[in-house]
């Protein structure tokens, strides 16, 4: 891995994902892609990574993540999202 400058490999170090370099099984010819890990423990940051990242700060009273949310989704184009960039810099 090439060499980080000093302020990103404190900040960055933890991103590594040990899982990330498990054997994966070979794949058939039809699988179009790897199926992404679903429980939240695996991608969110864990209480350690977190104090790494805040210079060893704790977050007192928040949680890492939540469960249960409702979720809308919207499906929005690139000229929406410059059109609210645009509407913020006015």
């Amino acid at each position: 891995m090439a060499e980080m400058p000093e302020g990103l490999s404190r900040v960055l170090k933890f991103l590594a994902d040990p899982f990330h370099f498990e054997k994966k099984p070979e794949k058939e010819a039809t699988a179009p892609f790897d199926q992404p890990y679903l429980e939240p423990t695996r991608w969110f940051l864990t209480e350690e990574e977190m104090k790494t990242s805040r210079d060893g700060h704790d977050r007192h009273g928040i949680h890492l993540y939540s469960t249960g949310n409702r979720v809308k989704l919207y499906v929005a184009t690139d000229k929406y999202f410059g059109d609210v960039a645009d509407d913020m810099q006015e």
